[in-house]
């Protein structure tokens, strides 16, 4: 009785300390990264709905969280420097966790993403190995001086791979839904830059190199708010190609159109440091809205 109980608390222990580091770990990115993902599934869903929906739900969701767990795992397992600086909230500079227990949980996490992946569907799998290698590749392999060039590629891989495995976990592919995961993917990685603007004194520790660094936080921020400013009319010529706009299709531009323009005028305030990270959260929420276009697209 006494083993059993020592047991029982020994495992609860372990799991609320994996709750915590997860908690920790994944704080400001799960929402961001994890919605996209659903909102292809479910306008996949629409399109072709499953047979099995309980379960194809169910694996959507844990397939989307994994990718944030491993992407975020690995990230920080090679950055923690930055994080001391600019995110002292994350589970490494807390001392919930070392590298080594990052890059551990990041290598559990990519063998059940990728196994969840081909079993969802050979789509899902293959291109959840291939963003897998991808980053295990970057985080081994590519300098730190080199991070305004990798950074993008990575991003890029893992939007992509999000999108489309999302969508093909639900239904099968085809060639609209390829053209909107691009689009999207490629949006997305454009206007990332601003991203390090709120990060230039940790990259300046972790020996990175960013676009503000190379051209100046006040030039990125500016481009930014150019970007903000046409992307809008781009989701809207690239996705819903049409001026006769149904209800779902015009609300969802509407908030397309509030929210960049929004983190534009964000952005445009140079010189506060909080306006340059509230222009980040808010494109954050730009990403989502512009990936519900392709499910406010096929809803009538």
């Amino acid at each position: 009785m006494a083993s059993t109980v020592h047991f029982l608390d020994g495992a609860r222990r372990i799991v609320a300390k994996e709750l915590r580091i997860a908690y920790r770990l994944n704080l400001h990115n799960v929402w961001v990264a994890a919605l996209p993902p659903l909102l292809l599934a479910a306008a996949s869903w629409v399109v072709d709905p499953p047979d099995r929906p309980g379960p194809t739900l169910m694996t959507v969701v844990i397939w989307s969280y994994l990718f944030v767990y491993i992407f975020d795992a690995a990230n920080q397992a090679a950055g923690i420097e930055e994080d001391r600086i600019n995110k002292p909230q994350r589970p490494a500079p807390m001392g919930l966790v070392d590298a080594h227990g990052l890059r551990t949980r990041c290598a559990v996490g990519s063998v059940l993403f990728v196994s969840i992946g081909f079993a969802a569907s050979v789509w899902t799998g293959t291109i959840s190995a291939v963003w897998v290698a991808t980053i295990v590749f970057v985080h081994m392999f590519m300098p730190a001086s080199m991070y305004f060039a990798w950074k993008p590629l990575s991003n890029l891989s893992g939007a992509v791979t999000q999108l489309i495995g999302g969508w093909a976990i639900v239904g099968p592919l085809n060639t609209t839904a390829v053209t909107w995961a691009l689009t999207l993917s490629i949006m997305v990685v454009i206007a990332m830059p601003i991203e390090d603007v709120r990060d230039v004194d940790g990259d300046i520790a972790a020996g990175r190199r960013s676009y503000p660094m190379m051209f100046g936080a006040s030039s990125v921020s500016r481009t930014f708010a150019v970007l903000m400013a046409v992307w809008p009319f781009v989701g809207w010529a690239l996705i819903l190609r049409t001026v006769e706009l149904t209800t779902c299709e015009f609300c969802t531009l509407a908030i397309v159109f509030t929210l960049s323009y929004s983190a534009g005028l964000s952005a445009l305030n140079t010189r506060s440091m909080p306006s340059q990270k509230r222009a980040y959260i808010l494109y954050s929420l730009v990403h989502v809205a512009l990936t519900a276009l392709p499910l406010a697209t096929v809803i009538t």
